[in-house]
């Protein structure tokens, strides 16, 4: 598979998401991740463990990125295996609320 063909489906995954959320164009779309999680979250997309999960994800990203010589690379590598269950979820999550939506018709 090229690249170009999972970029088009994820493109296409994004605007199904986009067009299936119950939102009015006026609505401001979420500019940060914890801004999304809150939004899915209200949408009872995700529920309220998965949402401060993935917000506590997000805030140790931002750590890393900021502070990475000081961080102990041993005991992130640990901690993965624990936490890549909270991304298999968020994405079952959406995944299943897809499902329930009726078909895009645009």
């Amino acid at each position: 598979m090229t690249g170009h063909s999972s970029e088009a489906t994820s493109d296409r995954q994004k605007a199904r998401i986009t067009s299936a959320l119950p939102v009015s164009r006026e609505d401001p779309l979420p500019n940060t991740p914890n801004a999304t999680f809150e939004q899915l979250q209200g949408f009872g997309i995700i529920n309220d463990d998965l949402a401060n999960r993935l917000t506590a994800a997000d805030a140790f990203k931002e750590m890393v990125l900021h502070i990475s010589a000081a961080i102990s690379w041993g005991t992130v590598f640990c901690s993965l295996p624990d936490r890549l269950h909270d991304f298999k979820q968020f994405a079952q999550a959406v995944d299943d609320w897809l499902s329930q939506q009726p078909p895009n018709v645009h």
